[in-house]
């Protein structure tokens, strides 16, 4: 709450918004943590009268952007990589499991790749060497 409440109000401001009612957050969840989860709602609720709290994937939060509630697919690429998408019946993804698991044509991996090929290539293709 330390960091988000003066980033909530700042916006708020800047939009001219009198009340926060809903509040989305498109993260990693994974690193949210269990106490974070169950404490932030009653947070924001106090602080702000927030009423509705949606944590969700961070690629969740791109395909509702995108498309908000229609068919179709987003692919959010950066440092990582996932695509998903809906029919509106069921989700499908590809990818989005982090770059020590995947990721894989994201920024992280490509940059990985290379420093992968450049060991390899200045140790004339013999074994890499631990700091490779």
């Amino acid at each position: 709450m330390e960091q988000l409440a003066p980033m909530v109000r700042v916006l708020a401001e800047k939009a001219e918004v009198s009340e926060v009612v809903r509040l989305s957050s498109g993260r990693r969840l994974a690193t949210l943590g269990d106490g974070l989860r169950a404490e932030l709602p009653g947070a924001l609720a106090r602080e702000f009268g927030v009423r509705t709290v949606a944590l969700v994937a961070d690629a969740v939060t791109a395909y509702a952007g995108a498309l908000r509630a229609r068919p179709g697919a987003v692919v959010a690429a950066g440092t990582g990589l996932i695509a998903i998408g809906t029919d509106l019946t069921g989700w499908r993804r590809a990818d989005g499991w982090g770059h020590l698991l995947g990721d894989c044509g994201g920024g992280a991996w490509i940059g990985g790749r290379a420093w992968r090929r450049r060991c390899v290539r200045t140790t004339g293709g013999k074994a890499v060497p631990d700091l490779c």
